[in-house]
């Protein structure tokens, strides 16, 4: 799934960082999904939270960069939107089409005067 938004803190001294994305689940709430680590190591964790509005995941999201500056943590990077919400529905219901292929259409008869055939139409 592609993330609508993402944001990344790292802290030069203690050559660590930390990471959150935005994206949309399949029952339509945000998801922000959060991940630390060293670099040169491999501690580390992360966790996801779920939020019902874009509006209450920005404010977390405005929580937590108070908090990573206040420890010493510099906002690298913040990646613009990348996708839209629609483009997002259309992959996935593309995908799922792919997965479950729908069941194939019964097909209309057609009866010619002329010839009193019977012509199949898909």
């Amino acid at each position: 799934m592609e993330y609508i938004r993402k944001w990344r803190w790292h802290h030069e001294l203690k050559d660590r960082y930390y990471t959150a994305a935005a994206e949309v689940d399949l029952f339509g709430r945000w998801t922000l999904l959060e991940s630390w680590g060293g670099r040169h190591n491999r501690l580390g964790g992360g966790k996801t939270e779920t939020y019902d509005s874009w509006k209450a995941l920005v404010r977390a999201v405005d929580a937590l960069n108070r908090q990573r500056v206040k420890r010493g943590y510099v906002l690298s990077t913040m990646q613009p939107r990348r996708t839209t919400i629609a483009r997002m529905v259309r992959q996935t219901q593309e995908a799922a089409r792919q997965r479950y292929p729908a069941t194939p259409r019964l097909s209309t008869e057609t009866v010619d005067n002329q010839s009193n055939m019977v012509k199949i139409q898909p």
